[in-house]
């Protein structure tokens, strides 16, 4: 089978925090031997086509504008980028709050027995969540239970239990307002918090960023685990939290240079807004991290919506929405 529908088939199991990194490729030919035959599989086949002629389109078109001369169209975009830096606002600090498997935890929380087995939360038609013990094997959240049993054979179910997931997540929201009293939640297990002002405040002015987290999440941890990003943009503070799951904290210091780096080497897929059709479609032309949108950025001006390459030069410098709604 092709990288990309393998890729397609086992969906973001082979991403999710729990996983040995040389388990990956393991995982999504399991997944794909499993998922065979059955409707979700023939389906994922049919979109796997669709976008390949897309891709094969696209590759077509960017060996032809290869044999232009893009030196106007960089001139035009570096003066372009020039512009957007100056938009730059490094003032805030944003943090991204991510329960780790939340409604796995919850189950523990109510039946202490699942702590120290592989569990999933949901059916053999279809699970919500699992926990780390399960992750290991591959499962994972919106995948059907049939193919995670074949994953994991000693997986057990746990039943659904929506009203204890809200009464945990609104006790989690009364610390996120002890920090930000605007905080946004996402769904029931994540949350964009603003410290800014928490950190000006006169009790808290000897207190880090970092320091503050840690003191949240210490907090949470009566009733939960969380992952946190502290960064002054939206979208990496979201990326940050990722970076240290389970349980743990990621901080990107609020500078420019080190901001920069940081997107330059981050894997196109990791912002929000990369599905895996443009993250297929940017590979093929060469595009692996943001940091080669800058390579390719005359082809990509030329290639993609005027939308999609503005919102890619964002990604690339690193910048975005520095705001929690007020």
């Amino acid at each position: 089978p092709s990288s990309s529908l393998l890729s397609r088939v086992a969906g973001p199991s082979t991403g999710k925090a729990g996983l040995v990194e040389t388990d990956k490729e393991r995982i999504s030919r399991l997944v794909y031997e499993v998922s065979k035959g059955s409707a979700f599989f023939e389906n994922e086949v049919k979109k796997d086509q669709a976008a390949k002629a897309k891709i094969d389109e696209m590759r077509k078109q960017h060996e032809r504008y290869k044999l232009q001369d893009s030196s106007l169209a960089e001139r035009e975009i570096d003066s372009y980028w020039k512009e957007l830096e100056m938009t730059r606002d490094l003032s805030r600090t944003i943090v991204h709050v991510d329960m780790d498997a939340f409604f796995a935890s919850v189950e523990e929380l109510l039946n202490p027995s699942l702590k120290d087995v592989p569990m999933a939360v949901g059916s053999m038609a279809m699970i919500s969540t699992a926990n780390y013990h399960a992750r290991k094997f591959g499962v994972r959240s919106a995948m059907p239970g049939y193919i995670a049993k074949k994953l994991c054979p000693q997986l057990v179910f746990a039943q659904e239990h929506h009203t204890q997931y809200r009464d945990y997540a609104n006790k989690v929201r009364e610390v996120f307002k002890l920090f930000d009293p605007y905080f946004i939640s996402i769904g029931l297990d994540e949350a964009y918090l603003d410290l800014t002002d928490y950190l000006e405040e006169e009790e808290h002015v000897n207190i880090s960023p970092d320091e503050a987290v840690e003191r949240l999440r210490a907090m949470i941890q009566r009733q939960e685990r969380a992952s946190a990003g502290i960064a002054s943009v939206t979208w990496i503070a979201k990326v940050c939290s990722d970076i240290n799951k389970p349980n743990g904290q990621y901080r990107l210091l609020p500078e420019k240079e080190k901001i920069i780096e940081f997107c330059r080497n981050l894997p196109i897929r990791k912002a929000n807004g990369i599905g895996r059709v443009m993250e297929q479609t940017l590979l093929s032309i060469g595009v692996t991290t943001f940091g080669d949108v800058a390579i390719h950025r005359a082809a990509l001006r030329h290639l993609l919506s005027k939308k999609t390459f503005n919102y890619l030069s964002l990604l690339y410098l690193g910048l975005g929405s520095t705001a929690v709604s007020r």
